[in-house]
């Protein structure tokens, strides 16, 4: 299969974020369209990295969004989390 294929069938549309966002907009972006990850942009609009959804489970200390956005998190958001 050729990545061609698989962008036929779900678009061709990069979701982005700017690096100055908090990782609790990036998660809301990222489960709010329902993907793995973001590409990351500076004010340029010119791309600087990926954020992917094994970046933010990594985060020291982790960073989650509030509860109505945890499905599929591996912890629950503490208090000063956010």
């Amino acid at each position: 299969m050729l990545v061609e294929t698989i962008l036929a069938t779900k678009g061709s549309e990069v979701a982005t974020a700017d690096s100055a966002e908090t990782i609790s907009q990036a998660v809301t972006r990222v489960e709010g369209n329902g993907i793995g990850a973001l590409v990351i942009i500076d004010k340029a609009g010119m791309p600087v990295g990926i954020l992917s959804e094994r970046d933010i489970a990594r985060c020291d200390p982790p960073r989650r969004a509030p509860a109505r956005h945890t499905q599929g998190l591996a912890h629950d958001p503490r208090p000063g989390d956010l």
